[in-house]
């Protein structure tokens, strides 16, 4: 796998894992310091519920579930896990 793919790879998942302790901690918000042409800025993202019934696998992959979705909306807005930003910035 290439550099620049595997970095990106890299960044989904690391987001993704923060995301799901997130959830599984029963946090309000997953809280993202960006910045733009104005400024640094923080972006506070709302969070689901976690799910309180099933076993704890059930649990842990509803969160990551949730947190995939999350994610995939992330990827519209944050330049951190646009693939062609990655790629001018490698």
């Amino acid at each position: 796998m290439n550099r620049k793919l595997t970095a990106y790879l890299d960044a989904v998942e690391g987001y993704t894992n923060s995301i799901t302790r997130a959830i599984l901690n029963n946090e309000v918000n997953y809280v993202i310091a960006m910045e733009d042409d104005e400024g640094p800025f923080t972006r506070f993202i709302p969070l689901p519920s976690p799910q309180t019934a099933g076993t704890e696998t059930q649990k842990q992959a509803y969160a990551r579930m949730k947190a995939q979705e999350i994610v995939e909306d992330m990827k519209i807005w944050n330049p951190h896990l646009d693939y062609d930003t990655i790629l001018q910035n490698l």
